[in-house]
């Protein structure tokens, strides 16, 4: 399980102790910090993610934008379109350190945390199989 499971958990927990405290010795003050742990539990990753998304629309102009990921032969290049802004990035294949699926889903993630999210239906010119292939051959040791 990700860690992040074990920290709502936590969260829940510590939450549940609270209360308990709270009601058993008349502390009614604790519960402010029962709610804080229910927001780090469920919503606090909630918020940020819109926040971000959020930024991402007004840097680019709008709710969409076209992202186009090329796998070159010596790197990634990326390309993020929008109605204002068009940014790019390379990105060597060394700094691909481990390749998530889930469904549709495909995560590279790289050296520095940062993840390249891809859907498997959207591949174009090939296949996601064949690509695979040649990102765990382009991949460091």
């Amino acid at each position: 399980m990700p860690p992040k499971i074990y920290f709502s958990i936590f969260w829940v927990g510590f939450a549940l102790l609270i209360t308990a405290v709270c009601f058993t010795m008349q502390m009614e003050f604790l519960f402010v910090f029962a709610l804080f742990c229910i927001y780090r539990a469920f919503f606090r990753d909630l918020l940020f993610s819109h926040r971000q998304y959020s930024l991402l629309a007004k840097n680019y102009g709008g709710e969409d934008w076209t992202r186009t990921v090329y796998f070159e032969e010596n790197e990634i290049f990326s390309t993020d379109e929008g109605v204002k802004a068009t940014t790019s990035y390379r990105i060597p294949y060394s700094d691909i350190v481990r390749i998530k699926e889930k469904d549709n889903k495909v995560w590279l993630v790289l050296r520095d945390k940062k993840v390249i999210r891809l859907y498997k239906d959207k591949f174009s010119g090939t296949s996601w199989e064949e690509c695979r292939q040649f990102l765990e051959a382009k991949m460091a040791p």
